[in-house]
């Protein structure tokens, strides 16, 4: 029951931001969102996730959290298989390229976004494996041009 609630409430939080241009769902809480959209491994289908996201050296992190759970995210195992991914940020589409940071360059990157945002501390006491930091770098030109508000 929980996994089909997780994934209806990704499905609407995808739908209203792609409906309104990230108006509705561009932000909860402090955090900035965006979506970022990945290819299956399996299937080759697309799959839309809303993510948390910090920027960074002109592109933006995400963290494959999962909440903490022993288990990382599909969306991450998709990258990791194809790093050719899409994001949409407010009302720009990107095509990007995931790089999942390592060693000394997660380091740095990692106390930064601890320090920002304290919960995935918590969720790294949660589980035995080192927490993915990925950099999304995007291309330099837009995927499409800025897609139309609905409101």
């Amino acid at each position: 029951m929980r996994k089909a609630f997780i994934k209806l409430f990704i499905n609407l939080h995808s739908f209203f931001y792609k409906l309104t241009g990230g108006v509705f769902g561009g932000q909860m809480g402090a955090y900035k969102i965006l979506l970022l959209t990945t290819r299956g491994r399996k299937s080759g289908r697309e799959f839309t996730t809303p993510l948390g996201y910090f920027d960074h050296q002109g592109g933006y992190l995400i963290i494959a959290s999962n909440g903490g759970q022993d288990k990382g995210p599909d969306w991450y195992f998709n990258l990791t298989s194809d790093p050719q991914v899409r994001i949409q940020i407010k009302d720009q589409i990107f095509n990007a390229q995931a790089q999942v940071l390592d060693g000394e360059t997660r380091t740095p990157v990692w106390d930064r976004i601890v320090a920002e945002a304290p919960q995935y501390g918590q969720y790294e006491k949660r589980t035995d494996r080192l927490i993915p930091v990925v950099w999304l770098r995007p291309s330099l030109e837009l995927q499409g041009s800025r897609i139309k508000r609905m409101v």
